[in-house]
């Protein structure tokens, strides 16, 4: 208590108030953030070991219906960027997790400005107050010299300690504040939640909720259309095909019928003819009557044979079978317009795969210009190491003008002997403030490695995603490559039967025309 009653009430009420209670608030919220990490981790690790019993949280369960959602409306899902807006809703309190963990952080480097503040408005304060007094010792010639300087520097060593109670109140609970954080650390735990997560949704759930990609609906769509095109072409085809070659074929087969009759009508005549002629040789005359009357009925039966529609019908089966070998041409240049049209659309799906390629390629380039960019950070980094030599000069002038203080005081002592005392209070501070600047140089160069730290994830993570989407790019050139080869093979093979159908036409119309004409040939005589 005696301590205590040499500062004054405002300084005491100031250190409770700015340090005492901010370090005690940070630390009980540091604790209760620290303590729900924890419990959520336990959770994850949990259910990823399998453990049926454990019943996820609403935080578990908002992140899995959202992942669940996107898994089947997206090809590729962002587990991170849900994992962290989801986070970020979270509450201890009235405040969020973030809010909570950046005041954590904060207010250690805040106490140091505080200290830092407080020692340098007291180091001013007692500069001012002893260039005064000095002044008034200086220009005093009734009193002694001694008694005046001693009373005189009352006030500014009061001011000096105000200045190094308030840095050591503000140094002390920066470093217990900076030991608890380190003991309590949120961050870590915050990635161990992070990446439980993602191994829980990425390699346990999404196997269980895992939809048709965007890719899958195309290429399925893309089957059943050329399903469905061989159907109907199958169909069309057997159809055009039974329509006109069976008329043609029951046509044929009816004149063939009909000729193998007359043809056996004509052979019985024969027979009847040479009978009567050679039962007719005994008596000439008789023959000869014989003969009139079988060269009459010779003269019925070709007047008969002429008479018939048998070169008629075939002429006009002929003809038919033209026509129906016409517009099976006519099909068959509708067909090779169908296929030139499938294979536009095939040189389409091609260009499409080019443009797939170029995609590729503008990928590449960006990851150039990633690249780019983080060698400009590396050149930042560079630039900030440039950065602190300037400021280890800047340390060693203000090191330079406490020695020129020192030289100001050495000179003072010269006048008054008394004076050693400011002369060892200010050598304190000089360490003090050297202190300090060692203490800052330290904090750059912590605040540069957690930089080059930060450029070096996200290069591994920017390169992961190129890797991912590359290969997913190649996989679908590899489909449609696939699906293109099966339609050329299955339109190869429709063309060889339409040409070989196209060969049997033609077979059966020179059949006809060898059938006329020789029908012709034997009516002629």
């Amino acid at each position: 208590m005696q301590i205590l009653s040499n500062y004054p009430p405002e300084l005491i009420l100031a250190i409770i108030v700015f340090i005492v209670i901010p370090s005690l608030v940070a630390m009980y919220l540091r604790a209760g953030l620290y303590a729900k990490l924890n419990q959520k981790n336990d959770m994850i690790r949990k259910l990823i070991h399998g453990n049926q019993a454990v019943t996820p949280s609403k935080f578990v369960n908002e992140v899995i219906s959202r992942f669940k959602n996107a898994s089947y409306q997206l090809d590729q899902v962002n587990t991170v960027a849900i994992i962290e807006q989801i986070y970020s809703r979270e509450k201890l309190g009235k405040f969020t997790y973030d809010q909570i963990d950046y005041f954590c952080r904060l207010l250690p480097n805040l106490l140091l400005a505080f200290g830092l503040f407080g020692t340098f408005l007291g180091i001013t304060w007692n500069l001012s107050i002893l260039t005064q007094e000095l002044s008034a010792a200086v220009q005093s010639q009734s009193n002694p010299v001694n008694q005046e300087i001693l009373k005189s520097l009352q006030r500014p060593l009061t001011a000096m300690s105000i200045a190094f109670v308030t840095s050591l109140m503000g140094l002390l609970f920066s470093s217990i504040l900076t030991l608890f954080n380190a003991w309590k650390n949120t961050s870590l735990l915050k990635y161990q939640l992070f990446s439980y997560l993602e191994d829980y949704l990425e390699n346990i759930y999404q196997p269980q909720v895992q939809g048709d990609s965007r890719l899958d609906k195309i290429v399925n769509k893309m089957v059943s259309q050329q399903e469905e095109f061989l159907t109907n072409f199958g169909k069309t085809v057997r159809r055009a095909v039974e329509d006109s070659m069976g008329t043609v074929a029951n046509q044929i087969l009816e004149g063939n019928k009909k000729a193998s009759e007359l043809a056996q009508r004509v052979y019985e005549r024969f027979l009847e003819s040479a009978s009567t002629i050679s039962g007719a040789g005994d008596k000439f005359r008789l023959a000869i009557d014989s003969l009139e009357e079988k060269a009459l009925i010779f003269q019925q039966a070709a007047d008969t044979f002429a008479e018939s529609d048998f070169p008629q019908l075939l002429s006009a089966a002929t003809k038919d079978l033209s026509d129906t070998q016409k517009n099976f041409s006519k099909s068959a240049t509708t067909l090779a317009k169908t296929s030139d049209l499938i294979q536009n659309a095939l040189l389409e799906m091609k260009s499409a795969s080019q443009a797939l390629l170029q995609v590729e390629k503008q990928i590449e380039t960006v990851n150039q210009t990633s690249l780019q960019v983080l060698q400009l950070e590396s050149q930042n980094q560079t630039s900030l190491a440039e950065i602190i030599p300037k400021l280890e000069k800047g340390a060693n002038s203000f090191a330079s003008a406490i020695n020129q203080i020192h030289q100001l005081e050495a000179r003072i002592s010269q006048k008054a002997e008394s004076l050693v005392v400011v002369e060892e209070s200010l050598q304190k501070l000089l360490a003090q403030v050297n202190q300090y600047t060692q203490v800052m140089k330290q904090e750059i160069a912590a605040v540069s490695t957690q930089l080059g730290k930060n450029n070096q994830d996200f290069l591994r993570s920017w390169e992961g995603y190129t890797n991912q989407l590359g290969f997913k790019v190649d996989t679908l050139n590899l489909d449609l490559g696939y699906s293109l080869k099966e339609n050329l093979v299955q339109l190869r093979i429709c063309v060889e039967n339409l040409e070989q159908m196209h060969r049997e036409i033609s077979t059966l119309r020179s059949f006809a025309t060898t059938m006329k004409n020789s029908s012709l040939s034997d009516s002629s005589p």
